[in-house]
């Protein structure tokens, strides 16, 4: 089988297309003893690929280091020769949030052009904190794709790695191999190259024989390999990062996406939705969506925000995520909250409706007390100035949240589908109308279109809508101009941060 080497890079990396047996071809040629004990020394094979190239040495077919760069990889401890295959990331990664700009050298012809294109659309789909857009401009780009010319072997050269928290800034690919062929690892080469400008080693760097047939432990390389956690320790077959390639197209394996999801899932933001099971932090000025939780959150039955964690309900837990870190770190409060009808917070406290209680529940603590019972079948509620508002049995009632009291303020509100509370006013999506509601019951409507409202939530004085497959953002004091951030297409729950 024929088998591409892919790049790793560490100022430049050339990678070649041909056979393992004509690779096996490459002699040492005239390097020195000296420059073989170093690339020992700091964990490069040297039994095969290696050579003098160009201004440095070619280590393991892939590898161009200068001697200068040698003689500091060999100062460095060298890596553990594991034959283990994981995913790995290096120890400088890409700022994040962001949007990393590519430019794509014209000199690349269509089919070229449209792997560019496809390579973007498989990170972005990824809801990653980082967004990957084609930039026409190379001056201003942070990634610039360069089209070069050369009749030999070599595929091309990549920068390397981030540094400075910036990703590594270019790429050349060799048109005498890519462009008129029609390569069908074009989209595969280019989105493995923006994997190394952002960070990720080779899946099977401890033992490229994996994917290249021959070759052993790449070492540190002076930038690091840290396991990304929840990736498997046995070989990932057909991952993007694999050394070599076997020229056909590999889009991102379950293990790929898990590993890009935990290197790059985004922390704090100011909305969070889960929609179609995915937890998803929202920039609310703009309508971005990251990934804050890589793992499945099926079913959650509620959602609310306190004190600056996001608590939900999933599978009769109470969980409450700290969304200040990657991934959000998510422990349990409790179990018994299975059937959980509505959730609200504010003041350190969650109030939660399940089992025909009212709960109030200490967000640091976990610690609970009932409020009261009689609330099966409450329909939505919210928490704003020592009482909680809640629409049951058809009553808009206002409870308490200290004595657990209520006093109804009015009826008529079945099929209430979302509330939440803003600045001494209470929202309500109720038959097809968005009602503002004051302390004592006083409503009026702020329109007629918001039929199949699936939830409501508040931030930063803006109020939140699901409604129609879109999140809308509607500012209480101009409620004639209602933008959208965006379809959001099966949202379970929702909640702003508090």
């Amino acid at each position: 089988m024929k088998k591409t080497v892919l790049s790793f890079a560490l100022v430049f990396a050339a990678f070649f297309s041909c056979q393992q047996d004509d690779l096996k071809e490459l002699k040492k040629g005239s390097v020195p003893d000296d420059i073989i004990g170093k690339l020992q020394a700091a964990g490069f094979d040297t039994s095969e690929g290696l050579m003098k190239y160009r201004n440095g040495y070619l280590v393991e077919y892939d590898i161009l280091l200068t001697e200068s760069e040698i003689n500091e990889l060999a100062e460095s401890k060298s890596a553990a020769s594991h034959g283990r295959v994981k995913h790995y990331r290096t120890t400088n990664l890409v700022t994040a949030p962001g949007r990393i700009k590519i430019h794509m050298d014209p000199g690349f012809d269509t089919h070229m052009q449209n792997a560019f294109d496809a390579a973007l659309a498989r990170y972005n789909s990824e809801s990653l904190a980082l967004s990957f857009e084609r930039w026409y401009t190379s001056s201003t780009a942070d990634i610039r794709i360069i089209a070069f010319y050369e009749n030999s072997n070599v595929l091309g050269f990549s920068s390397g790695f981030p540094s400075g928290s910036k990703p590594a800034s270019s790429i050349s690919l060799n048109t005498f191999h890519y462009n008129g062929t029609q390569r069908a690892d074009a989209t595969t080469v280019i989105a493995h190259e923006i994997g190394h400008a952002i960070g990720f080693r080779h899946t099977d760097y401890m033992n490229r024989s994996f994917s290249c047939g021959a070759g052993g432990n790449e070492g540190s390389a002076g930038v690091g390999a840290v396991h990304i956690p929840g990736t498997p320790t046995a070989p990932s077959a057909n991952s993007w990062m694999l050394a070599c390639s076997n020229g056909t197209d590999r889009p991102f394996t379950t293990e790929d996406k898990a590993a890009l999801c935990t290197t790059y899932a985004f922390g704090k933001e100011e909305l969070y939705v889960i929609a179609n099971n995915n937890w998803n932090g929202v920039d609310h000025s703009n309508g971005w969506r990251y990934t804050v939780i890589c793992s499945d959150w099926s079913n959650p039955e509620a959602m609310a925000s306190t004190s600056g964690y996001v608590f939900t309900v999933k599978d009769g837990e109470l969980y409450r995520t700290d969304v200040n870190t990657y991934d959000g770190a998510t422990i349990s409060l409790g179990s018994g909250w299975g059937g959980t009808e509505a959730m609200t917070g504010g003041g350190g406290y969650v109030y939660a409706v399940q089992g025909g209680e009212l709960w109030k529940t200490n967000g640091t603590t976990g610690a609970t007390v009932s409020l009261g019972g009689g609330w099966s079948g409450t329909e939505a509620i919210t928490v704003m100035g020592g009482y909680v508002y809640a629409v049951q049995g058809g009553e808009f009632w206002k409870t308490d949240v200290n004595t657990g009291s209520s006093v109804s303020l009015g009826s008529g509100w079945e099929g209430t589908t979302a509330m939440t509370s803003y600045n001494g006013y209470i929202y309500t999506a109720h038959g097809g109308h968005l009602y503002r509601t004051d302390t004592n019951g006083n409503t009026i409507s702020l329109g007629s279109w918001w039929t199949n409202t699936t939830a409501m939530t508040t931030y930063g004085g803006y109020i939140f809508i699901a409604q129609g497959g879109q999140l809308w953002k509607l500012n209480p004091n101009d409620i004639n101009t209602i933008p959208s951030l965006g379809a959001w297409n099966g949202v379970q729950v929702m909640t702003g941060l508090q």
